[in-house]
């Protein structure tokens, strides 16, 4: 039988190893009675085996149910329960008894199940969820402590982060306390008028469920002889203490010898609210930086029109704090003869098209220098020079001739004149000329007596 147990289980599980899609099957479970407990299964896709531990029994078998029904092998071992068929059929969508499950000696009061793993058909993976009475639920006991100066004659208090499901024990009981407990609140008191002596130990003992480490008290109220209010409070989530005095803020300390009822602020400021040292950003005890800005702490920016936080603008370059040098353009004359001059630009960015007029000359022609070299159409009138691109190119910057020019003079010097120069994407540059040249001879005149 152990072999058959195991060869089964083994071809079911390697049937779990391969699914994949999601569906859902609920379990829920009936009252363990005369050696039987039954299991319900709702399920909304066909289920093509199972497999689920039983805890709070002592397992001798299965039968019976929609499993046997359908022709399903179930077999289980003390704790374990296994289905599936060698044919290959399922158990069609529905909801009933999936099976009985007989078990030896007495049911605890826990009985549950866990760790179940469904599958369907086609390669399927079933979602599984624990119906009502069906889940495992984690139980334990917490002990409360107390520490008191003064008997102790009731006590009530809240429970968090747990569901109470009884109180027993400690020295409430021992001293003849009716204690109490509802899913979250704990009332001792004695109808007889005892009290529980002044003193440290075990108050009660709190069955709960859930988490134990979730647990905490709340919400405490203390009692003592005649019904006065002890200002008890609640210590590490689980004990009671009681010091002899008033302590409205729970610090340990007797409100008659502590320097604050309350809290210290950041400031050290009883019950203060933190401002008193704030920083510009609004921190207590900052420097400022946690909102520094560009130009240091406490969102400090740039000066109004400046560029940089010393306070220096763009020139007209759009450097900032410059002087303008970076991109003016200087044009000058040189080798100037025979009615012949080379235009000489000075240049610290690239040049995209220019324009000026000679004065003191007929202009007749121009050719060559970085302009032709660059792809620049050059036309020139009498007195007026124009140079672009049609395909986009610049000049590139640097000290070379711009363009010769052929000229016939007209006047004894020729002059720059309204210079524009633009540079990419049609800014305008900063531009002068240089000194004027000579390109004529002095008229001489006779004067005759």
């Amino acid at each position: 039988m152990k072999l058959f147990y195991n060869y089964s289980k083994s071809i079911l599980l390697t049937l779990f190893l391969s699914l994949s899609l999601s569906q859902d099957v609920t379990f829920t479970l009936g009252e363990a009675v005369n050696g039987s407990v039954e299991v319900f299964m709702n399920n909304s896709s066909d289920v093509a085996g199972f497999q689920f531990d039983v805890e709070g029994l002592e397992l001798t078998g299965a039968s019976g149910g929609s499993a046997a029904a359908n022709g399903f092998t179930t077999s289980s071992s003390s704790s374990t329960v296994l289905g599936f068929s060698f044919s290959g059929s399922v158990i069609p969508p529905g909801s009933g008894l999936l099976t009985v499950l007989s078990y030896n000696g007495t049911a605890s009061d826990d009985v549950c199940l866990t760790g179940a793993v469904v599958s369907g058909g086609a390669n399927v993976s079933l979602d599984v969820s624990y119906g009502a009475g069906a889940e495992c639920v984690e139980t334990s006991t917490i002990s409360i402590a107390y520490n008191s100066v003064d008997d102790i004659a009731g006590f009530q208090f809240d429970v968090d982060g747990v569901s109470l499901l009884g109180a027993t024990g400690g020295d409430a009981v021992a001293n003849g306390f009716t204690v109490s407990a509802s899913a979250s609140t704990v009332l001792g008191f004695s109808f007889t008028g005892s009290v529980i002596p002044a003193g440290s130990g075990t108050l009660v003992n709190l069955d709960i469920e859930g988490d134990a480490s979730a647990f905490c008290m709340s919400n405490l109220v203390v009692s003592g002889t005649g019904g006065v209010s002890l200002s008890a409070l609640v210590d590490n989530c689980n004990t009671i203490i009681y010091s002899g005095c008033a302590d409205d803020d729970g610090d340990g300390i007797c409100d008659e010898e502590d320097d604050c009822v309350g809290q210290v602020d950041e400031c050290g400021i009883c019950n203060g609210d933190n401002s008193s040292c704030q920083d510009c950003c609004g921190v207590p005890n900052g420097d400022g930086t946690s909102c520094s800005g560009e130009c240091g702490p406490c969102g400090e920016g740039l000066p109004d029109g400046a560029c940089d936080c010393d306070g220096n603008v763009l020139d007209s370059c759009g450097v900032c704090g410059g002087d303008d040098s970076s991109c003016n353009i200087q044009l000058s004359f040189d080798n100037v003869s025979d009615g012949s001059m080379d235009i000489i630009m000075t240049s610290g960015v690239d040049v995209a098209g220019f324009q000026f007029n000679v004065t003191g000359v007929n202009l007749l022609g121009s050719s060559g220098g970085t302009a032709n070299a660059n792809g620049f159409t050059v036309s020139t009138s009498a007195s007026t020079v124009l140079g672009f691109s049609f395909s986009g190119s610049t000049i590139p910057a640097g000290d070379d001739i711009l363009v010769t020019l052929e000229y016939e003079p007209t006047s004894l010097n020729a002059c720059f004149d309204n210079i524009v120069i633009s540079g990419i994407g049609g800014t305008s540059l900063p531009s002068t000329g240089g000194e004027c040249v000579t390109v004529g001879e002095p008229t001489t005149v006779s004067i005759f007596l």
